[in-house]
């Protein structure tokens, strides 16, 4: 090839050279391409050139492939990108190959032998030529070595540029041949000389200074040096370096007397003023460390920063005071009283270098700002640097704000150096500046980038006379510092560079008016001890010119960020080239030139990709600014509806006019077309920000005007007349202009591929995908191409199906063939659907007619059979029995059934009973699929001249598009029959075309796209099932909820697709993904989608009639803060990607997939019912179509059909056997809701969209909650007490044995130790710790604590000693009461143990008298410790008036009278047990307490209830379901809570007793609902109720808004029963604890971390935990709904089951049971047996234990953590198993040769082996052929081994062998 080709083309001319890797250049890109002029040529030696063709041909390459790779990496270094797109060119047996694009991805974790062998079409010998966008290698054998060419052009890259590229090359391949198993990132890519100076002698910049030394040392030596000497000028008076150092100091000495000390922030929020400079100083004078505050911050930006520091103090002055709104001290500055009486001496002590000087907060990545955190000695090693000694530093102007890092320069510089600094009191302009040079004599000043433009395009010369002039922040303009350094001949002009972490400046560079004009403006070299590097992604020095991070280290870095360690860690890294030393990621990507110097080229970060390609914004920033006439400019990329663009905004030079028409002419023909911005919009200037850089967040969005052409443009070429005429026609428009949108129009997916399919027929070839992504002819005009064949040409012939002659002569049997086609993908899904479920009829479809103007029913029935014989699909039949793999039968001759009726004198209300009934029976018959044709018609006639039609057509052989083409025909020949004559049917493309393009397909490509799609889909999108799916569930969607979508809804959402861009069939998969996701909690869902299948890669594909939907996989990904309109975009471009990649099945598509075996990509499908029907057709034959409606059987759980017009309409189609009808019917309203919200804002994001419609928000949030009660809970609980003290003072108030303290005796005891403890120092919220084991003195101290005004700590003696020290070190009581005899195993504690029973006498000699304590019902109650998810214990603080409300609400449900005898089982350590306590006292009842062992021996429970005569008791759940259950007959209720309620337990033991599931936290006052058991209600889970008196429950979503009725969403606790938080936590009170953003102001709501979900009712119901979800194979799991399945067994007492790791470390289900005693313990199969007959595969556990008992806590509930490992015996694995006999033999030979495995055992599972229900169907017909027996898919997932299907098929043979003697004899 000749280079010119390429290297001689510019960007516009040659559409491939566009995509040609680029290298960044030495000058500029000459507008018009030139031709490489120049060849720099190297050789690699003979020994070297072996070596490497050696290890080419042990990877399966060429030397020329390898010479190609060495190519590819070069310039993946080069260009700084992984990606690299060369041409490559060579020989091959001779001849000379053109050159091809070729494209790689240069992989830095894999060795270079592996990209050798990726390497395709390189293969060739030698000569050959690798090229890239301006370099070409020729490499040509010469003396057993290589030369090397490289050909380039000198007027882009430098001679020695390319020289240095050739060493690089040839240290590659020395590298490559010396280690060739090496990743390619650790490959040297330079020679050790050019190592050298890149680490060492370009960083040789070590220089002396006092880094010891802190800013006030140094400032207070100057001061003493030259005390009278000028130091800052403001306005026209000096200060002195004395008179700075006096205010400084006094302002100091304020600062100490207000708290400040070593490292205390102070926030400065001050106008530039002599004023901040003595702050500044005064801060690091006491010692702190200043905080600058910008002028123009926000209130909520001030109060952030002050806050995120920490600060202690803030400085102000007069003119911001106003401004200065904050609860910390605030000191004006310039107001005398300030500092009025402080010393003018220097503070005593000076600070640490290696203190903080400064926080300054810069912006952060996540729209957080983040704080650099300078010190001392980095601010000191600026300004020691010597560029600042000489005379044109000596006097520096301070005009940045001092928030700005430019300000340490203008501040520190002088006042460190013993400068002057000239502080400008107004903003800069150019005439200010020079009269500050003029008048003041400033030497130097420094502009970022951005203001030095505006400057030089204004005043130029307005810097002469000074000696400097610094500029930096951003790329600067060349013209504009070739003005500046032209008019101010006497001033150097420097770039600087530098990052506020690494103390304002990193590196200089002085230019030069040459370097300028020819645009070269490098960033320079280091400053003084600081070190720069280079380095790629794998930290490697890159070679001198080829880009890469840039990389700081030396004594300027920052310490970090404050308070951000882990941003710290990782902008901060170690420093692999020093010793123990950092280094700082700036994010920027420059490039070594060869003089040392450095140029800036890019943010790491500012990638961008437009239209796949990767666009720099720099460069097209340059190539603006260039433009003549351009002043400045800047480049964003804008998105909208879900495509990027890139959107100029540029400023003109005075007085001219912006010419956007010149502005893209030029960049066309300079930069690559995908450079070229979008849009161009006209700006008098940029908008800067606080620091002078183009503030790009303020440019203005583009407007709508602005982003299209409101003017017609009529077609210029005859491509773009062809497509407009076909737009005319598919659009049903009168005129198309070739700028005007597709979508804008009126387009969508059925239209596109008519347009599409119509192009082809003018031989313009374009796909669907061009359509969404290029929506406009003028677009898709230039991606258009002209073929030359016929729109109709066949693909080639040749057989589809092999048959052998034995399936041939059976098929034949079954009537003449005329053809045999292969299933589609589609088609073996049906068939095996219809197989699995029996049921011929699921996939039926039935389409609902009504024909006017038909006076002949009887020509309509004969047009129907003309039809039938016309088309081959309505004569074909699938057969799976008697060929080896399933197949579609055309048959020769079907007689299509065709029967009349005559409804004209049945009334209305009958004509309506007899058609409902015929499509039910006509549906309820099905459809023998094997035979020919699988469809019928019924004809009814109404009148005399219309007819209803019900024709019912099997989905297996026909789709709706074809269905309303079919129709058309029909019509077309009854009008022919009717006439006497017309024309002839149109030809039609045979659906065989359709097969073999299928066929044709190229399946690698398309796994490739579908894995990286679905590769990490692990987690099935789970539905909302009423009822759990049984083990054989196949989906059957027998029933339908309808919705309609009223006109002016339908209206606004054709609107809104319209205005977006959009498809309405985007609008609903978008809003049903949201609605998923809702409901299953996942951001991340999948469902089915319906695709046409009709590609318009195959001509005429329209007037196809077949099958040729398929369904697909749809995943999406819901981004709540991502707006709407963007997220559809971007949804439904990916949907436009997929469509290249459809011809797949579904068994294929999830088998690449992240799911385990077994597992559904998805339960719902969303169909878009789009039927092509135009009614013009049935009118032109003089028919009216008056009446059209469908119904399609879904093959999902869950199936939502569409069918569009002006009244949009929704079926959705429901599996009756798992959804409930009011559950539907809610998802369609909430589906509604979200629809009905996407007209709204069109700014809202995804996750603001409502989840409840107004009147729902008002049930759920206003009166579901609204449980205000009429009494008071402002009381103590005490109270209580010496109510029933006073009604009945004898009545037993608590019971032990037969020891009893009555009311009155309870009351005297607790008032002796009330007046005790009070004379101890316990009042209000005073803890006091409970040792004490169950008797009537642990009773006795609770009540005498609260009496003295104290709070309980309970203190179980049982509990370990670390537990209970923990209770210790948290509450810290005064006072801890105990048994003398039950403190042995008692941690120590510094508190007071009073021992009751020691100690009584002293006690008892105090008052028996009420001690009236003050407090409030807003005390402590009492402090109980929970588990905590950390593992740490939390101890909860309960008020009174929580617990009151909680015993007051529930005293009345609980059914409690002074009669009522309590069982108190629960420990007062535990929640329940309190609640028992009071609610008995409450009521006047007895509480009866058993001895401590009572809930771990069920028998001695149930022997201690009966003797104490218990009426009510609290029962953990597990204890429960222990007991028989008619083991209490004396018991009137239960109270069941604390874990999740089996159902079954809770009704069996409701057939006696009143039983009460009561739910609630302890952080919510114990109780939060209550629900009383009803006995055979058939529960799946125990409902937890509605709420209590004056509590408020809301379930709310991840963004705290209310979910709907089913729809789970976490529980928050509202109203009086919350606690008031947690002991010394307060981090985690305030994660717990949080505002109620619907109660009144101050409310509080608890987050539970339990998900629960609204019943219809307003009851609630529990789902299960947040934190504490089970995932099985992807599956959530629900352990209590096994366990549940469980305890239905009848030799199963208990049952727990827990989540182990097995060895690779996977979570496996270990079930845990106990059995009856009076029965044998079933076994492990048994139990596994029985699960399966209700349970889905991935909730069986592996392993079952079983045990003698289950282990309980002290509170009665289950222990987990004491549950035992499973062992091997527990579980065991499938070994390999032998076939035995000749059945299991021939089994195993054709699982073996169907699924492609070598050995298959007879117990290995079919799935685990890989099968899927396409292998199914192969297996099945195999087997049928061996065994003659009728065998279906169904048999054989059932019986999923060899060994049980080989049972099955003896008894199939067994019984075919009876039945034939029985019909013998």
């Amino acid at each position: 090839m000749t280079h010119e080709g390429f290297l001689g083309a510019g960007p516009a001319s040659n559409p491939a050279a566009e995509a040609l890797t680029r290298f960044p250049v030495d000058r500029p890109r000459p507008t018009a391409g030139v031709d490489a002029t120049a060849t720099h040529r190297f050789t690699l030696d003979s020994p070297l050139t072996s070596r490497l063709r050696q290890m080419a041909e042990s990877a399966g390459g060429t030397l020329f492939g390898a010479l190609v790779a060495a190519g590819q990496v070069l310039s993946a270094v080069y260009a700084g990108q992984d990606e690299v797109t060369a041409t490559v060119g060579g020989r091959s047996s001779g001849n000379y190959h053109a050159p091809v694009l070729l494209h790689a991805t240069v992989d830095g974790k894999v060795p270079f032998d592996r990209l050798v062998g990726e390497v395709c079409g390189a293969a060739h010998s030698l000569p050959g030529e690798f090229a890239v966008a301006d370099v070409a290698l020729r490499f040509a054998e010469q003396d057993g070595g290589l030369l090397v060419c490289v050909d380039y052009h000198p007027d882009v890259l430098d001679a020695a540029t390319v020289e240095r590229l050739a060493v690089v090359f040839r240290t590659l391949v020395r590298g490559v041949v010396d280690h060739p198993g090496r990743p390619l990132s650790e490959l040297r890519l330079v020679p050790d000389d050019e190592l050298r100076r890149l680490l060492r002698d370009w960083n040789d910049t070590s220089r002396e200074f006092p880094e010891h030394r802190s800013v006030p040392d140094i400032f207070a030596e100057q001061v003493r040096r030259t005390p009278d000497k000028p130091a800052v000028l403001f306005g026209d008076q000096w200060l002195t370096w004395a008179e700075l150092n006096e205010r400084a100091n006094r302002l100091a000495h304020r600062l100490l007397a207000e708290g400040v000390t070593a490292e205390s922030r102070v926030g400065l929020l001050l106008d530039r003023s002599v004023h901040a400079v003595v702050s500044m100083l005064a801060v690091l004078k006491a010692g702190g460390v200043y905080v600058p505050l910008h002028a123009a911050y926000p209130q909520d930006r001030i109060r952030f920063v002050l806050a995120d520091v920490g600060a202690e103090v803030l400085l102000t002055d007069r003119a911001m005071a106003s401004r200065a709104a904050t609860d910390i001290p605030v000191l004006v500055v310039d107001d005398p009283a300030t500092t009025a009486g402080q010393p003018a001496h220097d503070p005593e002590r000076l600070p640490d270098a290696r203190q903080l000087a400064y926080i300054m907060f810069t912006s952060g990545s996540t729209g957080t700002p983040k704080g650099v955190a300078v010190t001392h000695s980095d601010v000191v090693a600026l300004a020691w640097d010597h560029r600042w000694r000489d005379a044109a530093h000596r006097r520096i102007l301070f005009h940045s704000p001092h928030a700005f890092d430019a300000a340490t320069y203008e501040v520190w510089v002088p006042l460190l150096t013993g400068g002057e600094m000239v502080i400008a009191m107004d903003e800069p302009t150019p005439a200010l500046v020079r009269e500050l040079i003029a008048k003041h004599g400033v030497t130097a000043v420094f502009l970022t980038s951005a203001l030095l433009r505006l400057f030089a395009e204004e005043a130029p010369d307005c810097f002469a006379g000074a000696g400097t002039v610094i500029t930096g922040g951003e790329v600067p303009s060349a013209e504009a510092l070739a003005r500046v350094i032209a008019h101010c001949p006497g001033t150097v002009v420097i770039n600087a560079y530098g990052p506020t972490e690494a103390t304002t400046y990193a590196l200089f560079q002085e230019l030069s008016l040459e370097q300028v004009r020819s645009r070269v403006v490098p960033i320079g070299r280091p400053v003084d001890n600081t070190r720069l590097y280079v380095l790629d992604a794998w930290l490697r020095p890159v070679p001198v010119g080829a880009p890469g991070e840039l990389y700081i280290a030396g004594d300027g870095l920052a310490r970090g960020y404050f308070g951000r360690a882990s941003l710290t860690a990782e902008r901060f890294v170690a420093d692999p080239f020093g010793t123990g030393e950092r280094l700082y990621r700036t994010g920027d990507v420059v490039r070594w030139r060869a003089d040392g110097t450095m140029d800036y080229l890019r943010r790491a970060d500012n990638q961008v990709k437009i239209r796949g390609f990767r666009i720099e914004i720099g460069e097209i920033e340059a190539a603006l600014a260039e433009l003549d006439g351009v002043t400045d400019a800047a480049v964003v990329v804008h998105e909208t509806r879900g495509s990027r663009h890139l959107v100029a905004y540029v400023v003109s030079e005075r007085g001219r006019e912006p010419d956007v028409a010149a502005w893209r002419d030029v960049l066309s023909a300079r930069l690559p077309s995908y450079e070229v911005p979008s849009w161009f919009i006209p700006m008098d200037a940029l908008p800067l920000s606080n620091t002078g850089k183009v503030d790009r967040r303020a440019l203005p969005a583009p407007r709508a005007d602005q982003m299209s052409t409101a003017e017609h443009v009529e077609p210029r070429t005859d491509t773009e007349r062809l497509l407009a005429r076909v737009w005319v026609e598919a659009l049903g428009v009168e005129r198309v202009g070739v700028t005007d949108n597709f979508f804008a129009l009126g387009g969508d997916s059925i239209v596109a591929i008519k347009i599409v399919s119509r192009a082809r027929s003018h031989r313009i070839r374009l796909t669907g995908k061009d359509l969404f992504l290029t929506p406009t002819i003028a677009e898709l005009a230039e991606v258009a191409t002209r073929t030359n064949g016929e729109p109709g040409d066949a693909p080639a012939d040749g057989p589809l199906v092999h048959l052998t002659a034995a399936e041939t002569e059976r098929l034949a049997a079954g009537g003449a063939v005329e053809d045999v086609y292969p299933l589609t993908p589609m088609q073996s899904g049906m068939l095996f659907d219809a197989l699995m479920t029996g049921d011929t009829g699921l996939h039926l479809i039935q389409f609902d007619l009504v024909l006017d103007h038909v006076d002949e029913p009887e020509l309509l029935g004969r047009a129907w059979r003309l039809v039938t014989d016309r088309l081959p699909i309505l004569r074909t039949a699938v057969v799976w029995a008697d060929v080896s793999g399933s197949v579609q039968v055309v048959r020769a001759a079907a007689t299509l059934p065709v029967t009349q009726h005559d409804w004209r004198e049945l009334p209305g209300s009958d004509r309506h009973e007899r058609w409902l009934a015929l499509r039910a029976a006509d549906r309820a018959a099905g459809m023998d699929l094997a035979a020919a044709p699988l469809a019928r018609v019924a004809i009814i006639r109404l009148t005399d001249t219309s007819v209803r039609v019900l024709w019912s057509m099997h989905h297996i052989v026909m789709d709706g598009w074809s269905g309303a083409e079919l129709l058309a025909e029909v019509v077309a020949d009854y009008a022919r029959l009717r006439d006497g004559g017309g024309p002839e049917p149109r030809p039609r493309v045979p659906f065989e075309h359709y097969l073999r393009w299928l066929d044709e397909q190229d399946q690698a490509v398309a796994e490739a796209y579908w894995r990286g799609v679905l590769g990490d889909f692990t987690t099935p999108t789970r539905l909302p099932y009423d009822r759990p799916a049984p083990p054989d569930y196949r989906p059957s969607a027998t029933e339908m909820v309808e919705v309609d979508i009223a006109p002016e809804l339908s209206a606004q959402l054709a609107d809104v697709a319209k205005r977006t861009k959009l498809t309405t069939g985007t609008l609903v998969q978008g809003a049903w993904a949201l609605l998923l996701s809702r409901y299953s909690g996942n951001r991340d869902v999948c469902f089915g989608g319906t695709v046409s299948g009709r590609t318009p890669d195959l001509a005429g594909v329209d007037s196809i009639i077949g099958m040729l939907v398929n369904t697909l996989p749809v995943r999406v990904r819901v981004d709540g803060g991502q707006d709407l309109v963007s997220w559809l975009a971007a949804f439904q471009a990916e949907q436009a990607r997929a469509r290249d990649f459809e011809a797949v099945s579904l068994t294929q598509a999830r088998s690449w997939s992240g799911l385990s075996a077994g597992d559904n990509l998805f339960d719902s499908i969303v169909v878009f019912e789009n039927f092509p029907f135009d009614e013009r057709t049935f009118a032109a034959h003089g028919v009216e179509l008056s009446h059209f409606d469908t119904e399609v059987g879904s093959g999902a759980a869950l199936g939502v059909v569409v069918f569009p017009g002006d009244r949009i309409t929704m079926r959705l189609h429901y599996d009756p056997a798992l959804f409930e009808a009011d559950s539907v019917r809610r998802m369609a309203d909430y589906l509604l809701t979200l629809l009905a919200a996407f007209p709204g804002e069109p700014g809202r994001t995804v996750g603001e969209l409502p989840a409840l419609s107004p009147a729902e928000h008002r049930v759920i949030v206003d009166e579901w909650t609204h449980t205000a009660a009429g009494y008071s809970v402002e009381h103590r609980m005490h109270e209580l007490v010496a109510e029933q003290v006073r009604l009945r003072p004898d009545a037993v108030a608590v019971e032990l044995d037969d020891q009893r303290l009555t009311y009155a005796e309870l009351d005297a005891r607790a008032n002796h130790l009330a007046h005790y403890l009070i004379g101890r120092g316990v009042g209000s919220d005073v803890l006091v710790g409970i040792a004490i084991e169950r008797s009537l003195d642990l009773f006795v101290a609770i009540l005498g604590i609260l009496k003295a005004g104290g709070a309980y700590v309970p203190l179980d003696p049982d509990y370990p000693a670390e537990r209970l020290g923990v209770t210790l070190a948290e509450t810290r009581p005064p006072v801890v009461l105990a048994h003398e005899g039950g403190i042995g195993r008692f941690p120590r504690t510094d508190a007071s143990i009073v021992f009751l029973d020691r100690d009584w006498p002293v006690i008892a000699g105090y008052p028996a008298t009420d001690p009236e304590a003050p407090g409030s019902a807003r005390d402590l109650a009492y402090v109980v410790y929970t588990s905590g998810s950390t593992g740490r214990p939390k101890g909860v603080m309960v008020e009174h008036r929580s617990l009151y409300n909680t015993v007051t609400a529930v005293v009345g449900p609980y059914g409690l009278t002074p009669s009522s005898r309590v069982f108190q089982l629960c420990s007062m350590s535990f929640d329940t047990g309190v609640q028992d306590l009071f609610t008995t006292w409450a009521a006047g009842a007895t509480l009866v307490v058993p001895g401590p062992d009572a809930a771990r021996n069920g028998a001695y429970l149930v022997e201690h209830m009966l003797a104490g005569e218990v009426t009510t008791a609290s029962i953990p759940i597990t204890v429960l379901s222990s007991l028989d259950v008619g083991s209490l007959p004396g018991m009137d209720t239960v109270r069941v809570g604390g874990d999740v309620v089996v159902p079954e337990v809770a009704e069996a033991w409701a057939r006696k007793h009143r039983v009460i599931n009561n739910y609630g936290p302890t952080e919510a006052g114990v109780t939060v609902s209550l629900f009383e058991v009803e006995q055979g209600a058939g529960y799946r889970s125990v409902p937890l109720g509605k709420p209590l008196a004056n509590t408020r429950v809301h379930l709310l979503d991840d963004r705290l808004r209310p979910v709907p009725v089913g729809v789970p969403g976490e529980l928050y606790v509202g109203g009086v029963g919350i606690a008031r938080g947690y002991v010394d936590n307060r981090a985690r009170t305030a994660e717990r604890f949080v505002a109620d953003p619907f109660g009144p102001p101050g409310s509080r709501l608890y987050r539970t971390g339990d998900v629960v979900r609204w019943r219809p009712d307003g009851t609630l119901d529990f789902v299960g935990r947040t934190d504490d979800q089970v995932k099985i194979r992807g599956f959530r799991v629900e352990p209590g709904e096994i366990e549940s399945v469980l305890l239905r067994h009848d030799g199963v007492a208990g049952a727990a089951v827990a989540v182990w790791p097995d060895e690779k470390g996977n979570k496996r289900l270990v079930a845990y049971v106990v059995g009856r005693s009076e029965a044998q313990a079933p076994t492990a199969e048994e139990l596994r047996r029985h699960l399966s007959a209700v349970l889905p595969d991935y909730m069986i556990p592996t392993a079952i234990v079983l045990l003698e008992r289950m282990p309980l806590n002290h509170n009665g509930k289950l222990d987990r953590s004491a549950l035992p490992a499973p062992t091997r015996q527990d579980g065991g694995g499938v070994t390999y198993v032998a076939p035995r006999d000749p059945t299991e033999e021939a089994l195993a030979r054709i699982w073996s040769e169907v699924l492609g495995i070598a050995q298959v055992g007879v117990e290995d599972d079919f799935f685990a082996l890989g099968g899927d229900s396409v292998n199914s169907l192969r297996i099945v017909a195999r087997m049928r052929t061996a065994f003659g027996v009728d065998v279906t898919p169904r048999d054989l997932f059932e019986a999923m081994t060899i060994a049980a299907l080989a049972t099955t098929i003896r008894d199939r043979i067994l019984a075919q062998v009876m039945e034939m003697a029985v019909v013998q004899s």
